[in-house]
């Protein structure tokens, strides 16, 4: 009797009034106020609202049962077929979706039922796998906000692999705490390669020093990242070995800050030799095994004695407790450049490179100093 009054309702009624009338039918099936002997028949009109010609009717029952746990099943799950409008509240907010019908979403390529789904509060590690790789940026910037969502490291690698090259993405990413260094070095890799193409940039300093400048800023970025590496040192010096960035220029530029730890590290990926090994090498100092370390290491003879006498300055330093960690670089520095000046052996490209370290050295040990200054005052 009630189906039949329904359809004969239908026929007369406006997509507003029977919105309307669906709306008010649907809130109070929900909140149990249809006697128990009506709620079969009252489901049944609910079904046939989902066939309703009018998107309006669809849509002001898919608000009114969306988020509740007491919708009929059948109902929600036609609504969540439907089309993106009525769908996407569905989709966001009901639990009476299956992971499999989640997971069936989220692979279906539609950004809008995406972005419906990546706004659900109980999104699965599998859910998140799945928009991680297939969303589109709008999709994976939504699920990069969502305060619950669980982000295991395949995740967040291949959202690093898919978008290091969009700056907004790449935010969103280097933001996050869980990110690894790997991972975080290779998207400041990814701005500084943006950075370095800028076309304003170029025309400013000339394409010659503009990638110079930017290669550098670069290098300093991933001693600032290896500097709160921890656990992932190992993880990042293979990414950097991998991407080519071990290179003779970073290793000096690593040494001269006084990074003992990524030096050592560095020459173990390079020349296969065990840690233990190339730390005693490096500790010791022993010129004929330092030279063959660098030699196993591929890398050029004439970079020896330098990163030999670095490693000396820099246990030297450490011999005298101090806190003033941009000081000491600065001294370090300077008399590295000191006794290089000239010397025989020493390359041009790195006797010029330390004239660039111990100038940033200097630069930053003023900006330390002036800090404190102000800080005091």
């Amino acid at each position: 009797m009630i189906v039949q009054r329904f359809l004969q309702w239908c026929d007369i009624k406006t997509a507003t009034q029977r919105a309307e009338g669906v709306a008010k039918l649907a809130t109070a099936f929900i909140c149990e106020r249809i006697a128990d002997a009506d709620r079969l028949e009252v489901e049944a009109v609910l079904t046939l609202a989902t066939e309703d010609p009018s998107p309006k009717v669809r849509l002001a029952l898919a608000a009114a049962l969306a988020a509740s746990a007491k919708a009929p099943r059948a109902v929600i799950a036609a609504l969540a077929l439907d089309i993106e409008p009525v769908a996407a509240p569905v989709i966001a907010g009901s639990p009476l979706l299956s992971e499999s019908e989640l997971r069936q979403i989220a692979r279906s390529g539609n950004e809008a039922l995406q972005l419906a789904l990546a706004a659900r509060r109980d999104l699965s590690d599998a859910l998140v796998d799945i928009l991680s790789a297939r969303g589109t940026q709008a999709v994976c910037l939504q699920l990069l906000a969502h305060d619950d969502a669980e982000f295991g490291a395949a995740a967040l690698s291949t959202l690093v692999e898919r978008w290091s090259g969009d700056a907004c993405v790449r935010s969103a990413l280097t933001a996050r705490r869980d990110l690894s260094a790997a991972a975080r070095n290779r998207l400041m890799s990814a701005a500084a390669a943006d950075l370095g193409a800028s076309p304003f940039l170029r025309n400013v300093l000339g394409a010659e020093r503009s990638q110079r400048v930017v290669g550098e800023a670069r290098e300093r970025g991933t001693l600032r990242i290896a500097a709160e590496a921890g656990p992932d040192l190992g993880s990042l010096i293979e990414e950097l070995r991998t991407s080519g960035q071990l290179t003779t220029a970073f290793l000096i530029r690593a040494i001269c800050a006084g990074d003992v730890d990524l030096f050592a590290a560095a020459l173990v990926a390079l020349s296969g030799k065990s840690y233990r090994r190339v730390r005693a090498i490096v500790v010791e100092g022993r010129s004929g095994a330092f030279v063959a370390l660098t030699e196993a290491a591929g890398l050029p003879a004439s970079s020896a004695a330098l990163l030999r006498r670095a490693v000396q300055l820099w246990k030297q330093a450490a011999a005298v407790q101090t806190s003033d960690a941009p000081g000491v670089a600065a001294d370090v520095l300077r008399q590295l450049l000191a006794e290089t000046n000239g010397a025989e052996g020493v390359s041009d490209e790195a006797a010029d490179l330390l004239q660039r370290l111990a100038s940033e050295a200097s630069n930053e040990d003023a900006r330390h100093r002036a800090w404190g200054l102000a800080a005091a005052a």
